[in-house]
């Protein structure tokens, strides 16, 4: 399974997740998309997003029955 989190901080992000969504469905792969709603903090937003993209994605991989999570960026992510 493949799962994306949309942290809602960039117009194109939506954009992503359909790439995602489309490179998952192209694999064969089942797709799960999630979205970090809420209200964002003014300060230290990069260290807030990646604790949400983790606890998000662990929840997900939970739920759907994933006992292993690998974590993919871009080259440019750093």
């Amino acid at each position: 399974a493949a799962i994306t989190v949309d942290h809602g901080l960039q117009a194109a992000s939506a954009g992503w997740t359909e790439t995602c969504a489309d490179l998952a469905h192209a694999l064969g792969v089942a797709f799960q998309p999630v979205v970090w709603t809420g209200e964002k903090p003014a300060g230290g937003l990069p260290a807030a997003a990646r604790q949400a993209r983790h606890d998000l994605l662990a929840r997900t991989a939970r739920a759907i029955g994933a006992r292993v999570v690998v974590l993919g960026h871009t080259a440019d992510d750093r």
